[in-house]
């Protein structure tokens, strides 16, 4: 189990304040108790349908969660990239057939284990009907196909990627 708590400096939350919904108080406090409460509201929808850690509680700016089985995909280098790329494409798949988008990801928030993928770090999803879904989703696609791209070769054709998640 980890305790996450949603805090930062007066200077990275002006970004925030600016890129999503805080409620018209811009308070770091109060601005943290949304990214949490965000955050657990993804985990508890996602939990049982998508690999996303199981959200225990949240209070004020804190989450507590179970801890995401395996290394940062960032610290790690994997045996068989097709495979791990597929398994993250399929979870973003069912996250957007469950009508959320990550719209933050990475390979930063990505766990690998053999067992598979665990994505966590859910405090800025968006809905599929948000004014900026496909652009989001486009560059989570995006980041995911370039990094197993640049660090392993593995190639996926972008367009197919967005309509394989979007089912089209």
């Amino acid at each position: 189990m980890i305790l996450k708590f949603h805090r930062a400096g007066q200077t990275s939350f002006k970004q925030v304040t600016r890129q999503r919904d805080t409620g018209g108080r811009d308070h770091w406090i109060f601005i943290a108790g949304r990214a949490a409460w965000r955050e657990h509201e993804a985990l508890v929808a996602l939990h049982g349908s998508v690999a996303v850690p199981r959200c225990i509680d949240h209070n004020r700016h804190v989450v507590v969660m179970s801890v995401a089985p395996g290394i940062e995909l960032s610290k790690t280098t994997v045996d068989d990239p097709g495979w791990f790329l597929d398994r993250i494409i399929e979870q973003v798949r069912k996250t957007y057939e469950f009508g959320f988008i990550h719209s933050d990801l990475s390979e930063y928030n990505v766990f690998v284990s053999p067992d598979g993928v665990e994505i966590i770090d859910w405090p800025g999803y968006v809905t599929t009907k948000h004014l900026q879904a496909d652009y989001l989703l486009d560059r989570d696609v995006k980041n995911i196909l370039t990094i197993f791209n640049r660090k392993y070769g593995t190639v996926r054709d972008h367009k197919k990627v967005v309509e394989y998640v979007k089912n089209e």
